[in-house]
């Protein structure tokens, strides 16, 4: 079972943060696979660990959507992420080299009104497309948490696009309407109709550890 452990040029460990320079990170954590960001730079700490460590999940809190430097740390490890959560992961992915990226099953954040028809939210995801083992996508809802407005075309278009997606996970972002209690998920299920259902909310971290992600199946029904 994978510990929670955080790094964010310093480490988290049962809540507790540990300032350790990159001379000292390099007896720790061999097999560290689970990496979280407050702010991406180019920083001495963040570029060892990319460069040295297994990362396969990566969680970053504010990133320039037209930055490169991360792509480039990546494609120089010939790291192949299976998890990315970055803010408005649609503008900025379009945008970089996509070979660390190929293997992502699981992405986020993607930002959509409320009130976004099925062909605006295809339109908003279609950036996107290239990644075809993707198998669930974190939205974050501007507005209430509500259904959306999605009809059979939506989830047609985006099995075609995405051959093995079985889950979209709907919740609200900080604002008025922030609810941190529970979320929205859409799941494929056997007969291949998707159906939506409330669970309670997880966040991008959560998501993203390894004992979340036992919890996160668990809850969402992969």
């Amino acid at each position: 079972m994978r510990k929670l452990i955080n790094i964010k040029l310093d480490i988290r460990f049962h809540h507790q943060y540990f300032h350790l320079p990159p001379s000292t990170l390099q007896s720790l954590f061999p097999a560290l696979d689970t990496f979280s960001i407050r702010s991406h730079n180019t920083s001495s700490s963040e570029s060892w660990i990319l460069t040295n460590r297994p990362i396969k999940r990566l969680c970053i809190n504010q990133i320039d959507t037209r930055d490169h430097t991360l792509t480039d740390v990546l494609t120089k490890n010939s790291c192949q992420l299976e998890l990315l959560y970055v803010p408005i992961i649609n503008f900025w992915l379009p945008s970089q080299d996509p070979s660390p990226y190929l293997n992502l099953a699981f992405i986020g954040t993607v930002d959509i009104i409320v009130t976004a028809s099925s062909q605006q939210s295809l339109a908003i995801l279609r950036p996107l497309s290239f990644l075809k083992n993707l198998r669930m996508i974190n939205m974050r809802l501007i507005g209430p948490l509500v259904l959306m407005f999605w009809d059979d075309s939506f989830f047609m278009e985006m099995e075609v696009r995405h051959p093995e997606l079985l889950t979209v996970y709907l919740a609200t972002r900080p604002g008025d309407f922030a609810d941190y209690e529970s979320a929205i998920v859409y799941n494929r299920v056997g007969d291949g109709e998707w159906k939506p259902r409330n669970v309670r909310y997880l966040t991008s971290w959560q998501l993203a550890t390894g004992t979340s992600y036992e919890m996160h199946e668990k809850v969402i029904n992969f």
